[in-house]
């Protein structure tokens, strides 16, 4: 069903699992706490999620310093 889906809407052909990795793609890019993110996947552990997403994490290092100027400031 999925492919005739996809032919009747006019769009690309893709495998089904690409509808799993775009929707963790979108929480990690919008800030979902990864580790909700992996309970969603059903990855054994965070880091697997991590590993395989963290590209997805733009700008993690500069909140980091952010957040850590704050208590000094």
């Amino acid at each position: 069903h999925f492919h005739s889906t996809l032919v009747k809407m006019g769009l690309p052909k893709m495998a089904f699992h690409n509808l799993r990795h775009s929707c963790a793609s979108f929480h990690l890019a919008l800030g979902t706490n990864p580790k909700v993110v992996q309970t969603l996947l059903g990855h054994a552990s965070v880091v697997i999620t991590l590993q395989t997403y963290s590209h997805l994490l733009p700008g993690v290092s500069e909140e980091a310093s952010k957040n850590i100027d704050k208590i000094f400031t």
